[in-house]
């Protein structure tokens, strides 16, 4: 069953499994309690898409020293 969430910026996040590059069934628990930027993204074959995965890319450096890991 998928239920809507509407989220902004800074309500906690609820608990939910998707599948990643590294795990199939990853838990999103496993980052509670930390800052994260979480983008559904859809696909990068949509231009603004694959223009803000690159932007986010490129501040992974300043992202990690502020250890607020990107999930997209």
């Amino acid at each position: 069953m998928t239920r809507m969430v509407s989220l902004t910026v800074g309500d906690p996040v609820p608990w939910f499994r998707l599948p990643s590059t590294s795990n199939p069934n990853y838990n999103f628990d496993t980052v509670g309690g930390y800052q994260i930027i979480l983008f559904f993204f859809g696909s990068t074959q949509i231009p603004q898409s694959a223009q803000a995965v690159r932007d986010f890319c490129a501040m992974q450096s300043e992202l990690a020293a502020q250890e607020v890991p990107f999930l997209g």
